[in-house]
């Protein structure tokens, strides 16, 4: 140190204006604050907890919060939003002790409510809707423009892309 310093010492704290340049590891006991930014280059990693269990770091394309330890990455809130970044679109919201909405273009699409879910729009579905508890009863799209109603794992009933309306005791009806 010299006498033109920027460090200053009153007995109890330690006062130092200008920039600092650390090597190797430093250690702080207590709260450290930071009056502006912290700065972190790229896959300069945070880290937590004496296994390193959570880190929050970016590489040059991505950014990360992993968690590897044992526990769960627990996000606590009343309200949880997924947003774009520009922060003018909400992408998920998790709202504590209410819905959780999945949007597409700022717009809900599926909400959970008290009595199940609401769906705005179309549903694709590739085979068939089955019942959690009776899984051989269901509706099913076996081709283009067909759909069946099965029941006891059989087809019961199928109208065909013609308007063809079939029913398993052979009965037909155009």
């Amino acid at each position: 140190l010299n006498g033109e310093s920027n460090l200053t010492f009153d007995g109890t704290t330690l006062n130092l204006t200008g920039n600092v340049n650390v090597s190797g590891v430093s250690t702080f006991t207590g709260d450290v604050s930071f009056g502006s930014t912290a700065t972190f280059g790229d896959d300069d990693k945070l880290k937590f907890g004496d296994d390193a269990d959570l880190q929050i770091y970016h590489d040059s394309s991505n950014s990360y919060i992993a968690e590897s330890g044992t526990g769960r990455l627990r996000l606590l809130s009343n309200i949880i939003d997924l947003k774009n970044t520009a922060d003018t679109a909400v992408f998920a919201r998790f709202t504590s002790g209410g819905s959780v909405d999945l949007r597409y273009d700022n717009s809900t699409k599926f909400e959970t409510t008290s009595s199940g879910a609401t769906l705005t729009g179309d549903l694709l579905i590739s085979d068939k809707i089955a019942h959690t508890g009776d899984t051989n009863t269901a509706i099913r799209f076996p081709a283009a423009d067909t759909f069946t109603v099965e029941t006891a794992g059989s087809e019961r009933f199928r109208i065909t892309s013609t308007g063809g309306v079939h029913f398993t005791n052979g009965e037909l009806i155009e």
